[in-house]
């Protein structure tokens, strides 16, 4: 099986090379679309220096490069994280440990490839602090498994965004009133050309809020700071862009699926 792939692979670059007039650099900074056969429905990841990946257009295969390091306060504050939780983990007794693999046999997870997997105790403690951390909890707050969420939805599908760029506001619209405070996880796209429809490697983590019980719907919640904190000025130089927003609710130590709306800026 590996060296069929081999085989393919020098097939695809043989192909490659012959189109770009055997030029070896425009090759090698091709992306390659591939269709597997023979036992193997889909890969990614990296091997070696090629990546594997997909899109809606189809598996594909690509020349690895080294990410910049922007070393901005989000990334260092997941890298903080992710250390604070490998230290907790090493700091927990037996028992709790071993309450960490129970709960993770029980609750498997989607890898990228859409498989059910199970996680280690570790893999699935460090899973849940880091959630419980991002909602604003402090480091290692689950010492044991959480009880399972309890989901709260403030926001329907296609909820209403109010981007005006003349006037600087940026608000999106909450229409269901929650039984209890609800911590609200919001991601966000940079101004966008309105004919995109997809902007998921785009999109950026920019904040939390909580929507409160007590509020009564519907409500315009403000999130121009956030925004603007992520990817600079809001203003009038933005109108006719498109954006998109997309937000999940938190619950012991998960978070929801995403519900996603977009709009024009005006």
């Amino acid at each position: 099986m590996k060296q069929k792939l081999i085989l393919a692979v020098l097939a695809l670059l043989a192909i490659c090379y012959s189109i770009h007039t055997g030029n070896a650099g425009e090759c090698l900074l091709a992306m390659a679309l591939v269709q597997y056969g023979n036992g193997v429905a889909m890969m990614s990841g990296r091997q070696a220096g090629t990546v594997f990946s997909h899109n809606k257009g189809g598996s594909y295969t690509r020349r690895f490069s080294v990410p910049v390091n922007a070393a901005t306060t989000f990334q260092q504050n997941v890298r903080s994280s992710l250390a604070d939780n490998s230290s907790g983990w090493r700091q927990l007794m037996d028992a709790d440990r071993a309450a960490w693999v129970a709960w993770a046999s029980t609750h498997p997870v989607i890898n990228r490839l859409g498989a059910a997997i199970i996680l280690s105790g570790q893999q699935a403690y460090v899973q849940m602090n880091r959630n419980a951390f991002s909602s604003g909890e402090a480091a290692n707050f689950f010492t044991v498994p959480p009880p399972e969420p309890v989901y709260e939805f403030p926001f329907a599908a296609d909820f209403g965004i109010d981007a005006d760029g003349t006037g600087g506001a940026l608000t999106i619209e909450s229409t269901v009133q929650p039984s209890a405070d609800t911590i609200v996880q919001i991601f966000a796209s940079p101004p966008l050309s309105p004919g995109r429809t997809f902007a998921k490697d785009l999109s950026k983590f920019i904040g939390i809020f909580t929507v409160l019980a007590a509020t009564v719907p519907p409500t315009d919640n403000d999130i121009l700071a956030l925004w603007v904190g992520r990817f600079g000025t809001f203003g009038a130089d933005l109108v006719g862009k498109k954006l998109i927003i997309a937000v999940r609710s938190y619950s012991n130590g998960q978070w929801s699926g995403i519900t996603s709306s977009s709009t024009i800026v005006v």
